[in-house]
């Protein structure tokens, strides 16, 4: 099962894995998200380009943005690389184009091998 651990994303290769996220104030107040973009990023190395990502989202389509909850999902083929480690985070960049990273430095995404290979993707 793919899980989330103190910012470690552990999916199986070839899974789609959907996680939810929920911005707060510094008075812990929901963050508006309208008129925002959400960019997930998953890359090789911190210090490759965003065009080299292996994982690149932009979520424009929030169902209530204004409770500053939002999902993330990555679709079988987004996960369909090769098994290993990489860097990835969370970048908002908001209606009046305020730019907010929201995980912290080095989060790692894992991508493990599933047993079963038969299963179409």
């Amino acid at each position: 099962m793919s899980e989330i651990l103190d910012n470690e994303l552990k999916i199986i290769k070839g899974t789609t894995f959907a996680f939810d996220i929920e911005l707060t104030d510094e008075n812990n107040l929901p963050v508006d998200l309208t008129g925002a973009t959400i960019y997930f990023t998953a890359k090789e190395n911190i210090s490759d380009d965003d065009d080299d990502a292996v994982i690149k989202k932009d979520i424009t389509d929030i169902t209530n943005p204004t409770t500053g909850k939002a999902t993330i999902t990555l679709t079988a083929a987004d996960t369909n690389i090769t098994v290993g480690q990489y860097v990835y985070d969370i970048v908002i960049k908001n209606s009046v184009n305020e730019i907010y990273v929201v995980t912290p430095e080095g989060c790692l995404l894992t991508i493990v091998s599933k047993v079963t290979q038969r299963v179409s993707e």
